[in-house]
Protein backbone atom coordinates (compact mmCIF):
# COMPACT_ATOMS: atom_id res chain seq x y z
CA UNK A 1 0.00 0.00 0.00
CA UNK A 2 3.21 2.64 0.68
CA UNK A 3 4.41 1.65 -2.34
CA UNK A 4 1.58 1.85 -4.34
CA UNK A 5 -0.31 4.85 -3.46
CA UNK A 6 3.56 6.68 -2.87
CA UNK A 7 3.11 7.18 1.28
CA UNK A 8 4.02 6.87 4.45
CA UNK A 9 2.20 4.95 7.32
CA UNK A 10 0.71 7.92 8.77
CA UNK A 11 -0.56 8.75 5.31
CA UNK A 12 -2.54 5.94 4.11
CA UNK A 13 -6.03 6.04 6.51
CA UNK A 14 -5.96 9.99 5.26
CA UNK A 15 -5.96 8.74 1.01
CA UNK A 16 -8.25 5.84 2.32
CA UNK A 17 -10.62 6.69 -0.60
CA UNK A 18 -7.69 5.89 -3.35
CA UNK A 19 -7.28 2.86 -2.84
CA UNK A 20 -9.99 1.57 -0.21
CA UNK A 21 -12.94 0.45 -2.04
CA UNK A 22 -10.70 -1.47 -4.41
CA UNK A 23 -9.07 -3.76 -1.59
CA UNK A 24 -12.05 -4.48 0.05
CA UNK A 25 -13.61 -5.87 -2.79
CA UNK A 26 -10.56 -7.92 -2.74
CA UNK A 27 -10.66 -8.93 0.60
CA UNK A 28 -14.81 -9.99 0.30
CA UNK A 29 -13.84 -12.13 -2.54
CA UNK A 30 -11.36 -13.72 -0.55
CA UNK A 31 -13.47 -14.47 2.40
CA UNK A 32 -15.81 -15.83 -0.45
CA UNK A 33 -13.23 -18.45 -1.94
CA UNK A 34 -12.53 -19.27 1.95
CA UNK A 35 -16.31 -20.10 2.24
CA UNK A 36 -15.49 -18.17 5.14
CA UNK A 37 -16.76 -14.54 5.34
CA UNK A 38 -16.22 -14.21 8.97
CA UNK A 39 -12.67 -15.03 8.42
CA UNK A 40 -12.41 -11.77 5.29
CA UNK A 41 -14.33 -9.52 7.75
CA UNK A 42 -11.07 -10.14 10.51
CA UNK A 43 -9.15 -9.14 7.82
CA UNK A 44 -11.00 -6.09 7.00
CA UNK A 45 -10.46 -4.86 10.61
CA UNK A 46 -7.28 -5.68 11.16
CA UNK A 47 -6.22 -3.98 7.93
CA UNK A 48 -7.99 -0.82 9.35
CA UNK A 49 -6.67 -1.01 12.80
CA UNK A 50 -3.19 -1.29 11.49
CA UNK A 51 -3.61 1.60 9.31
CA UNK A 52 -5.51 3.42 12.04
CA UNK A 53 -2.49 2.52 14.55
CA UNK A 54 -0.08 5.10 12.25
CA UNK A 55 -2.77 7.64 12.21
CA UNK A 56 -2.93 11.57 14.38
CA UNK A 57 -6.55 11.28 13.63
CA UNK A 58 -6.35 14.87 13.24
CA UNK A 59 -9.61 14.70 10.93
CA UNK A 60 -12.46 11.63 11.51
CA UNK A 61 -11.07 8.61 9.37
CA UNK A 62 -14.19 6.94 7.70
CA UNK A 63 -12.70 3.40 6.15
CA UNK A 64 -14.73 0.28 4.67
CA UNK A 65 -15.72 -0.38 8.51
CA UNK A 66 -14.28 1.44 10.98
CA UNK A 67 -14.53 4.98 12.10
CA UNK A 68 -11.52 6.97 13.56
CA UNK A 69 -11.85 9.98 16.07
CA UNK A 70 -10.78 11.84 18.67
CA UNK A 71 -12.67 12.16 21.77
CA UNK A 72 -12.64 15.14 24.34
CA UNK A 73 -13.26 13.59 27.59
CA UNK A 74 -14.48 16.57 29.10
CA UNK A 75 -17.22 17.06 26.81
CA UNK A 76 -17.91 13.22 24.52
CA UNK A 77 -20.90 13.84 22.01
CA UNK A 78 -22.77 11.67 20.62
CA UNK A 79 -21.91 10.18 17.61
CA UNK A 80 -24.20 8.58 14.25
CA UNK A 81 -22.27 6.25 12.24
CA UNK A 82 -21.72 6.65 9.06
CA UNK A 83 -23.42 3.80 6.32
CA UNK A 84 -21.30 0.33 7.10
CA UNK A 85 -19.13 1.31 10.15
CA UNK A 86 -19.91 -1.01 13.12
CA UNK A 87 -16.70 -0.22 14.26
CA UNK A 88 -14.73 2.70 16.22
CA UNK A 89 -11.20 3.75 16.59
CA UNK A 90 -11.08 6.25 19.26
CA UNK A 91 -8.11 8.63 20.72
CA UNK A 92 -9.82 9.57 24.31
CA UNK A 93 -7.76 13.06 24.36
CA UNK A 94 -7.07 15.75 27.03
CA UNK A 95 -5.63 18.92 26.90
CA UNK A 96 -4.19 17.75 23.38
CA UNK A 97 -3.03 14.31 24.99
CA UNK A 98 -4.06 10.57 24.43
CA UNK A 99 -5.12 8.98 27.46
CA UNK A 100 -6.39 5.86 25.97
CA UNK A 101 -7.03 4.33 22.93
CA UNK A 102 -10.54 2.19 22.17
CA UNK A 103 -12.15 0.10 19.77
CA UNK A 104 -14.74 -1.51 19.76
CA UNK A 105 -18.08 -2.99 17.66
CA UNK A 106 -20.93 -1.03 17.47
CA UNK A 107 -24.56 -1.54 16.46
CA UNK A 108 -25.71 1.92 16.12
CA UNK A 109 -25.25 5.32 17.74
CA UNK A 110 -22.67 6.17 19.70
CA UNK A 111 -24.62 7.94 22.61
CA UNK A 112 -22.67 10.74 25.26
CA UNK A 113 -23.60 8.03 28.05
CA UNK A 114 -21.72 5.20 26.29
CA UNK A 115 -18.18 7.57 25.84
CA UNK A 116 -18.28 8.62 29.37
CA UNK A 117 -18.56 4.91 30.29
CA UNK A 118 -15.77 4.18 28.21
CA UNK A 119 -13.80 6.89 29.67
CA UNK A 120 -14.15 5.46 33.52
CA UNK A 121 -13.70 2.40 32.51
CA UNK A 122 -10.12 3.10 30.27
CA UNK A 123 -8.97 6.59 31.70
CA UNK A 124 -7.04 5.96 34.56
CA UNK A 125 -8.95 7.42 38.11
CA UNK A 126 -5.99 9.72 39.04
CA UNK A 127 -6.33 11.56 35.80
CA UNK A 128 -10.29 11.83 36.41
CA UNK A 129 -9.15 13.19 40.34
CA UNK A 130 -6.32 15.46 38.94
CA UNK A 131 -8.83 17.22 36.05
CA UNK A 132 -11.47 17.52 38.31
CA UNK A 133 -9.52 19.40 40.96
CA UNK A 134 -7.69 21.59 38.43
CA UNK A 135 -11.35 22.37 37.10
CA UNK A 136 -13.12 23.28 40.33
CA UNK A 137 -10.12 26.13 41.24
CA UNK A 138 -11.08 27.99 37.85
CA UNK A 139 -13.71 30.59 38.08
CA UNK A 140 -14.78 33.03 35.81
CA UNK A 141 -12.97 35.39 38.87
CA UNK A 142 -9.73 33.58 38.44
CA UNK A 143 -9.79 33.03 34.74
CA UNK A 144 -11.88 36.14 33.33
CA UNK A 145 -10.26 35.78 30.05
CA UNK A 146 -11.67 32.42 29.01
CA UNK A 147 -15.54 33.99 29.84
CA UNK A 148 -18.85 32.21 30.09
CA UNK A 149 -17.10 29.24 27.39
CA UNK A 150 -15.33 28.33 29.87
CA UNK A 151 -18.01 27.88 32.26
CA UNK A 152 -19.68 25.86 30.13
CA UNK A 153 -16.57 23.46 29.04
CA UNK A 154 -15.83 22.92 32.61
CA UNK A 155 -19.52 22.10 33.28
CA UNK A 156 -19.66 19.43 30.91
CA UNK A 157 -15.98 17.85 32.16
CA UNK A 158 -17.21 17.86 35.50
CA UNK A 159 -20.38 15.93 34.49
CA UNK A 160 -18.10 13.33 32.22
CA UNK A 161 -15.62 12.86 34.57
CA UNK A 162 -17.71 12.45 37.87
CA UNK A 163 -20.98 10.80 36.57
CA UNK A 164 -22.60 8.76 34.54
CA UNK A 165 -25.37 9.94 31.98
CA UNK A 166 -28.86 8.75 32.45
CA UNK A 167 -29.71 5.15 31.80
CA UNK A 168 -32.55 4.99 29.53
CA UNK A 169 -30.95 4.09 25.96
CA UNK A 170 -32.42 5.88 22.63
CA UNK A 171 -33.82 2.74 20.63
CA UNK A 172 -31.70 3.32 17.75
CA UNK A 173 -28.12 3.75 19.77
CA UNK A 174 -26.00 1.03 20.25
CA UNK A 175 -27.41 -0.01 23.65
CA UNK A 176 -30.82 -0.23 22.48
CA UNK A 177 -30.32 -1.79 19.54
CA UNK A 178 -28.32 -4.56 22.05
CA UNK A 179 -31.33 -4.91 24.13
CA UNK A 180 -33.19 -5.31 21.09
CA UNK A 181 -31.15 -8.16 20.34
CA UNK A 182 -30.96 -9.74 23.92
CA UNK A 183 -35.03 -9.63 24.07
CA UNK A 184 -35.34 -11.49 20.36
CA UNK A 185 -32.72 -14.06 21.43
CA UNK A 186 -34.58 -15.01 24.35
CA UNK A 187 -37.61 -15.11 22.83
CA UNK A 188 -36.05 -17.74 20.29
CA UNK A 189 -34.82 -20.06 22.88
CA UNK A 190 -38.68 -19.81 24.61
CA UNK A 191 -40.09 -21.08 21.23
CA UNK A 192 -37.70 -23.49 20.51
CA UNK A 193 -37.56 -25.10 24.33
CA UNK A 194 -41.73 -25.20 23.89
CA UNK A 195 -41.58 -26.55 20.04
CA UNK A 196 -39.59 -29.98 21.52
CA UNK A 197 -39.92 -31.72 24.35
CA UNK A 198 -37.74 -34.69 25.24
CA UNK A 199 -37.99 -38.21 25.17
CA UNK A 200 -40.13 -39.51 27.81
CA UNK A 201 -38.11 -39.36 31.73
CA UNK A 202 -34.73 -39.99 30.52
CA UNK A 203 -31.99 -40.80 32.68
CA UNK A 204 -29.59 -38.63 33.48
CA UNK A 205 -26.11 -39.56 33.82
CA UNK A 206 -24.09 -37.38 36.16
CA UNK A 207 -21.86 -34.25 34.51
CA UNK A 208 -19.51 -32.11 36.13
CA UNK A 209 -19.56 -28.73 36.58
CA UNK A 210 -22.10 -28.08 33.89
CA UNK A 211 -20.31 -29.76 30.95
CA UNK A 212 -23.70 -31.01 29.53
CA UNK A 213 -25.02 -27.37 29.27
CA UNK A 214 -22.03 -26.32 27.60
CA UNK A 215 -22.24 -28.70 24.85
CA UNK A 216 -25.70 -28.18 24.99
CA UNK A 217 -25.85 -24.47 24.11
CA UNK A 218 -22.45 -25.55 21.53
CA UNK A 219 -24.59 -27.13 19.59
CA UNK A 220 -28.33 -25.06 19.37
CA UNK A 221 -25.20 -21.97 18.43
CA UNK A 222 -24.20 -24.43 15.50
CA UNK A 223 -28.14 -25.12 14.39
CA UNK A 224 -29.10 -21.12 14.89
CA UNK A 225 -28.27 -21.27 11.10
CA UNK A 226 -30.67 -23.50 9.09
CA UNK A 227 -28.32 -26.51 7.45
CA UNK A 228 -25.48 -25.40 8.87
CA UNK A 229 -23.16 -28.54 7.02
CA UNK A 230 -25.01 -28.10 3.59
CA UNK A 231 -26.74 -31.53 3.75
CA UNK A 232 -28.50 -31.23 0.22
CA UNK A 233 -24.96 -31.16 -1.91
CA UNK A 234 -23.74 -33.91 -3.86
CA UNK A 235 -21.19 -35.22 -1.33
CA UNK A 236 -23.34 -35.23 1.72
CA UNK A 237 -25.97 -37.19 -0.56
CA UNK A 238 -23.35 -39.42 -1.73
CA UNK A 239 -22.85 -40.23 2.11
CA UNK A 240 -26.19 -40.53 2.69
CA UNK A 241 -26.75 -43.55 -0.94
CA UNK A 242 -23.75 -45.32 0.95
CA UNK A 243 -24.83 -45.34 4.18
CA UNK A 244 -28.21 -47.08 3.02
CA UNK A 245 -25.98 -49.65 0.68
CA UNK A 246 -24.68 -50.48 4.21
CA UNK A 247 -27.87 -51.40 6.22
CA UNK A 248 -27.36 -55.18 7.04
CA UNK A 249 -30.04 -57.39 5.14
CA UNK A 250 -33.39 -58.41 6.64
CA UNK A 251 -35.93 -56.55 8.45
CA UNK A 252 -34.98 -53.57 10.17
CA UNK A 253 -37.76 -53.55 13.59
CA UNK A 254 -36.62 -50.77 15.92
CA UNK A 255 -33.83 -48.31 14.61
CA UNK A 256 -32.00 -45.21 16.99
CA UNK A 257 -30.54 -42.38 15.15
CA UNK A 258 -28.13 -40.30 17.36
CA UNK A 259 -27.32 -37.33 16.16
CA UNK A 260 -29.71 -36.99 13.84
CA UNK A 261 -29.46 -32.84 13.31
CA UNK A 262 -32.17 -31.36 10.91
CA UNK A 263 -33.48 -35.12 9.33
CA UNK A 264 -32.03 -34.90 6.43
CA UNK A 265 -30.84 -38.65 6.60
CA UNK A 266 -33.63 -39.40 8.82
CA UNK A 267 -36.26 -38.82 6.07
CA UNK A 268 -34.17 -41.31 3.74
CA UNK A 269 -33.74 -44.40 6.17
CA UNK A 270 -37.25 -44.33 7.67
CA UNK A 271 -38.30 -46.41 4.82
CA UNK A 272 -36.06 -48.88 5.59
CA UNK A 273 -36.88 -50.08 9.27
CA UNK A 274 -40.10 -50.88 11.13
CA UNK A 275 -39.98 -48.06 13.95
CA UNK A 276 -37.04 -45.07 13.55
CA UNK A 277 -36.26 -43.20 16.43
CA UNK A 278 -34.06 -40.20 15.75
CA UNK A 279 -32.58 -38.10 18.61
CA UNK A 280 -30.45 -34.80 18.73
CA UNK A 281 -29.04 -33.12 21.12
CA UNK A 282 -29.91 -29.58 20.32
CA UNK A 283 -34.19 -28.55 20.56
CA UNK A 284 -33.51 -26.31 17.26
CA UNK A 285 -32.20 -29.22 15.44
CA UNK A 286 -35.11 -31.56 16.30
CA UNK A 287 -37.96 -28.84 15.68
CA UNK A 288 -36.80 -28.77 12.02
CA UNK A 289 -36.41 -32.52 11.44
CA UNK A 290 -39.88 -32.51 12.87
CA UNK A 291 -40.94 -30.67 10.70
CA UNK A 292 -39.28 -32.08 7.31
CA UNK A 293 -40.34 -35.22 8.42
CA UNK A 294 -44.14 -34.70 9.23
CA UNK A 295 -45.07 -37.19 6.63
CA UNK A 296 -43.51 -40.34 7.74
CA UNK A 297 -45.50 -42.01 10.81
CA UNK A 298 -42.62 -44.16 12.03
CA UNK A 299 -40.97 -41.45 13.05
CA UNK A 300 -39.93 -40.37 17.06
CA UNK A 301 -38.03 -37.56 18.00
CA UNK A 302 -36.82 -36.82 21.14
CA UNK A 303 -33.36 -34.55 22.37
CA UNK A 304 -31.16 -36.85 23.57
CA UNK A 305 -27.25 -36.17 24.72
CA UNK A 306 -26.08 -39.70 24.07
CA UNK A 307 -23.04 -39.05 25.84
CA UNK A 308 -24.96 -38.04 29.49
CA UNK A 309 -28.16 -40.12 28.67
CA UNK A 310 -29.33 -43.60 28.78
CA UNK A 311 -30.19 -44.56 25.07
CA UNK A 312 -32.70 -46.76 24.76
CA UNK A 313 -32.21 -50.77 24.52
CA UNK A 314 -32.79 -53.76 22.23
CA UNK A 315 -32.52 -51.98 19.06
CA UNK A 316 -31.83 -53.61 15.79
CA UNK A 317 -29.79 -50.71 14.16
CA UNK A 318 -28.20 -47.77 15.38
CA UNK A 319 -26.85 -45.12 13.01
CA UNK A 320 -24.52 -42.41 14.33
CA UNK A 321 -22.40 -40.83 11.80
CA UNK A 322 -19.99 -37.32 11.94
CA UNK A 323 -20.28 -36.33 15.34
CA UNK A 324 -17.96 -38.61 17.11
CA UNK A 325 -15.18 -36.15 16.25
CA UNK A 326 -16.43 -34.11 18.77
CA UNK A 327 -16.36 -36.24 21.88
CA UNK A 328 -13.68 -34.72 24.46
CA UNK A 329 -11.32 -38.02 23.77
CA UNK A 330 -11.03 -41.46 23.05
CA UNK A 331 -11.68 -42.28 26.68
CA UNK A 332 -14.96 -40.58 25.96
CA UNK A 333 -15.15 -42.33 22.53
CA UNK A 334 -14.30 -45.92 24.42
CA UNK A 335 -17.53 -45.21 27.03
CA UNK A 336 -19.66 -43.95 24.86
CA UNK A 337 -18.38 -47.42 22.28
CA UNK A 338 -19.90 -49.52 25.67
CA UNK A 339 -23.04 -47.43 25.51
CA UNK A 340 -24.05 -48.71 22.05
CA UNK A 341 -23.10 -52.18 22.48
CA UNK A 342 -25.30 -52.37 25.43
CA UNK A 343 -28.01 -50.46 23.19
CA UNK A 344 -28.34 -53.20 20.88
CA UNK A 345 -29.67 -55.95 20.46
CA UNK A 346 -27.85 -59.38 19.71
CA UNK A 347 -27.07 -59.44 16.68
CA UNK A 348 -28.00 -55.68 16.07
CA UNK A 349 -25.93 -53.44 13.81
CA UNK A 350 -24.14 -49.91 14.28
CA UNK A 351 -23.34 -47.92 11.19
CA UNK A 352 -21.24 -44.54 11.37
CA UNK A 353 -19.59 -42.43 8.77
CA UNK A 354 -16.76 -40.44 9.41
CA UNK A 355 -13.66 -38.78 7.46
CA UNK A 356 -10.38 -39.39 7.75
CA UNK A 357 -8.10 -36.80 9.44
CA UNK A 358 -4.45 -36.45 9.54
CA UNK A 359 -4.41 -36.50 13.63
CA UNK A 360 -4.65 -40.18 12.91
CA UNK A 361 -2.44 -40.43 9.93
CA UNK A 362 -0.20 -37.89 8.28
CA UNK A 363 0.78 -40.42 5.61
CA UNK A 364 -2.26 -40.28 4.10
CA UNK A 365 -5.20 -38.06 2.59
CA UNK A 366 -7.07 -36.20 5.30
CA UNK A 367 -8.84 -33.48 6.70
CA UNK A 368 -6.61 -31.27 8.29
CA UNK A 369 -9.12 -31.16 11.55
CA UNK A 370 -7.53 -30.75 15.21
CA UNK A 371 -9.55 -33.72 16.60
CA UNK A 372 -9.08 -37.97 15.99
CA UNK A 373 -10.80 -39.03 12.92
CA UNK A 374 -12.46 -42.64 10.91
CA UNK A 375 -9.37 -44.57 11.47
CA UNK A 376 -9.32 -43.40 15.46
CA UNK A 377 -13.18 -44.22 15.49
CA UNK A 378 -12.57 -47.61 13.73
CA UNK A 379 -10.06 -48.72 16.01
CA UNK A 380 -11.60 -47.83 18.76
CA UNK A 381 -14.69 -49.83 17.98
CA UNK A 382 -13.32 -52.33 16.64
CA UNK A 383 -11.45 -53.23 20.13
CA UNK A 384 -14.85 -52.46 21.74
CA UNK A 385 -15.98 -56.06 23.55
CA UNK A 386 -18.84 -57.79 21.64
CA UNK A 387 -18.54 -55.70 18.59
CA UNK A 388 -17.26 -56.69 15.36
CA UNK A 389 -16.91 -55.56 11.45
CA UNK A 390 -18.92 -56.55 9.28
CA UNK A 391 -18.79 -54.30 6.23
CA UNK A 392 -17.10 -51.08 5.24
CA UNK A 393 -17.10 -48.87 2.56
CA UNK A 394 -13.96 -46.91 2.08
CA UNK A 395 -12.91 -43.81 -0.01
CA UNK A 396 -9.94 -41.68 -0.13
CA UNK A 397 -11.51 -39.37 1.72
CA UNK A 398 -14.00 -41.03 4.45
CA UNK A 399 -15.43 -44.17 5.41
CA UNK A 400 -18.33 -46.12 6.78
CA UNK A 401 -18.55 -49.09 8.81
CA UNK A 402 -21.45 -51.53 9.86
CA UNK A 403 -20.17 -53.24 13.15
CA UNK A 404 -22.41 -55.85 14.89
CA UNK A 405 -23.06 -56.91 18.51
CA UNK A 406 -22.43 -60.48 18.45
CA UNK A 407 -25.12 -63.09 20.21
CA UNK A 408 -24.39 -65.64 22.69
CA UNK A 409 -22.84 -68.57 20.19
CA UNK A 410 -22.08 -65.91 17.28
CA UNK A 411 -18.88 -65.86 16.02
CA UNK A 412 -16.98 -63.16 14.00
CA UNK A 413 -16.21 -63.41 10.28
CA UNK A 414 -13.52 -61.47 8.08
CA UNK A 415 -15.17 -58.19 6.96
CA UNK A 416 -15.85 -57.11 3.61
CA UNK A 417 -13.81 -54.33 2.79
CA UNK A 418 -15.45 -52.38 -0.41
CA UNK A 419 -12.73 -49.35 -1.66
CA UNK A 420 -14.63 -47.05 -3.83
CA UNK A 421 -14.03 -43.74 -5.82
CA UNK A 422 -15.97 -40.11 -4.23
CA UNK A 423 -17.78 -38.96 -7.47
CA UNK A 424 -19.49 -35.88 -5.91
CA UNK A 425 -18.23 -33.25 -6.82
CA UNK A 426 -16.38 -31.41 -3.99
CA UNK A 427 -17.51 -27.80 -2.39
CA UNK A 428 -14.63 -25.32 -1.62
CA UNK A 429 -16.14 -25.43 1.83
CA UNK A 430 -15.25 -28.84 2.13
CA UNK A 431 -11.73 -29.12 -0.01
CA UNK A 432 -10.14 -26.20 1.49
CA UNK A 433 -9.45 -28.58 4.58
CA UNK A 434 -8.13 -31.42 2.86
CA UNK A 435 -4.49 -32.25 2.29
CA UNK A 436 -4.47 -34.59 -0.68
CA UNK A 437 -1.56 -37.65 -0.23
CA UNK A 438 -0.66 -36.52 3.33
CA UNK A 439 1.49 -34.11 4.89
CA UNK A 440 4.46 -32.84 6.22
CA UNK A 441 3.27 -31.12 9.33
CA UNK A 442 -0.17 -30.07 10.59
CA UNK A 443 -1.46 -26.70 10.64
CA UNK A 444 -1.23 -26.74 14.70
CA UNK A 445 2.13 -27.20 14.73
CA UNK A 446 3.16 -24.90 12.03
CA UNK A 447 1.10 -22.01 13.59
CA UNK A 448 3.48 -22.23 16.72
CA UNK A 449 6.48 -22.23 14.95
CA UNK A 450 6.02 -20.19 11.85
CA UNK A 451 3.63 -17.53 13.15
CA UNK A 452 5.01 -13.67 12.04
CA UNK A 453 3.08 -10.31 13.17
CA UNK A 454 4.06 -8.41 9.48
CA UNK A 455 3.66 -9.86 6.21
CA UNK A 456 7.25 -10.15 5.32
Amino acid sequence: LMVGSLSVPAQLAARWDRFGGSLTELITELGKVWDDPVAGRRVQYQLEQMLLDFDDLAAPRILARTLGIRVDIRNPASIELPEGIDQIYAYLMMDGQIEAVVQFGVLGKVTRRHWIELIRNFVPPERFIHSAARLARRSPVHAPQQGAGADKSNMFAAEALLSIAGRRSDRDSHFGKLARLAAEARGLVRSSAEATEPLAAPRRASAADGHDNDRTSFWNRRFATEDPWNYGSSYEQEKYERQLEILPAGPIGRALELACAEGHFTRQLAPRVGHLTATDISAVAIGRARARCSDQPNVEFGVLDFCADTLPGEMDLIVCSEVLYYLDDLAELRRIAKKIVEALAPGGSFINAHAFVLRDNVERTGFDWNTFGAQAISETLAGTEGLVLDQSIQTELYRIDRFRRLSPDDVATEPTIDQVPIRAPLEIGVARNIVWGGARALRRDVARSERRQRIP
